[in-house]
């Protein structure tokens, strides 16, 4: 009985939370599981490149939503941190200073019609807005179109006159999501209600027209020599990295020696290995599947060890519920 897509495609799924993307294939990927499930799986490319492409794009956004979330953190933090400046007044004389009220920055809405794309991609498409999704699509679909894959290296891109007035080279299958952040922007305010956008103005108008608030300014601690108000501000505090003994798995003995810290999340402590592995080219130069031990990995992992073996063996290293 043949092997269900559904078997095909879990596996696959973790085989490419295991491997470092920069150096495997479609290829390599659907021979490991040919391997696994002894099946030939040559009619089921079309499946396997699909889940490759759904994971990438997948992967993509997760970081992007990872980065906004970051920056509003950042802008989030520095409000409180102003505000508990104002509240943490001396005792003192006291100074009376107008502050004009901000405006409130007008939010931006993701659009109903995608996400607005930069000046040399709306020439490619043809338009001005698409989802991120379908921008990839359109990208293949020209690639395949006008057999721009290496032949000999399917996840290379061959770029023509036209890719290269969006993509630098190289270019392959795992690095154009990465390429194309530039031109999708992905929270740019497309389409927009216009009754939403007067409404905005006229908050803006109203805040223009009232009356400045007095407010309180901080007091100044008397001392014996003259002092500037801002020579007596301490550096906001910075929260702790979650890499260190905080957050994360518990690691083995050896691993925490490797690694230098007690706690860390697998997927951290893969990306530390790969960035080890590449740094000191432990990758067989005939077979970049087969990782070269040397003696620090050695400590940690036993030969043969492969790309897909590796997240197998880092299995006893990594303790969970600890």
């Amino acid at each position: 009985m043949p092997v269900s897509d559904e078997t095909i495609v879990v596996r696959l799924r973790a085989l490419l939370e295991e491997v470092d993307l920069q150096t495997t294939s479609e290829r390599i990927l659907r021979e490991t599981i040919e391997a696994e499930l002894n099946e030939d799986l040559s009619e089921r490319k079309a499946l396997i490149r699909e889940e490759v492409q759904t994971y990438l794009l997948k992967q993509q956004e997760a970081e992007d939503e990872d980065a906004e979330e970051g920056d509003d953190a950042k802008e989030n933090g520095e409000s409180a941190g102003d505000a508990e400046d104002d509240d943490h007044d001396d005792d003192g004389d006291e100074e009376v200073e107008v502050e004009v009220k901000r405006k409130k920055p007008k939010r931006k809405r993701k659009s109903a019609f995608g996400s607005k794309l930069s000046a040399d991609l709306q020439a490619f498409l043809g338009q001005e807005s698409m989802p991120r999704t379908e921008v990839v699509k359109k990208m293949w679909e020209y690639i395949k179109e006008h057999n721009l894959q290496n032949p000999n290296d399917k996840r290379k891109i061959i770029l023509d006159d036209k890719l290269k007035t969006i993509f630098k080279s190289p270019l392959t299958m795992f690095s154009m999501n990465k390429q194309l952040s530039r031109h999708v922007y992905v929270d740019d305010s497309i389409g927009n209600d216009e009754a939403e956008e007067e409404e905005e103005e006229e908050d803006d108008d109203k805040d223009d027209d009232e009356a400045p608030t007095p407010k309180k300014a901080p007091n100044k601690r008397k001392t014996g020599g003259a002092q500037k108000s801002g020579d007596a501000k301490e550096p906001k505090k910075r929260r702790a990295s979650s890499n260190g003994s905080g957050g994360g798995s518990a690691l083995s003995a050896p691993m925490q020696k490797f690694l230098g810290v007690e706690r860390m999340a697998r997927p951290q402590v893969v990306k530390q290995l790969w960035e080890y592995i590449r740094a000191n080219n432990l990758q067989d130069p005939n077979d970049k599947r087969t990782i070269l031990v040397d003696k620090k990995l050695g400590t940690l992992f036993t030969n043969p060890l492969t790309m897909f073996t590796l997240n197998k063996q880092l299995t006893p290293h990594i303790l969970k519920g600890q």
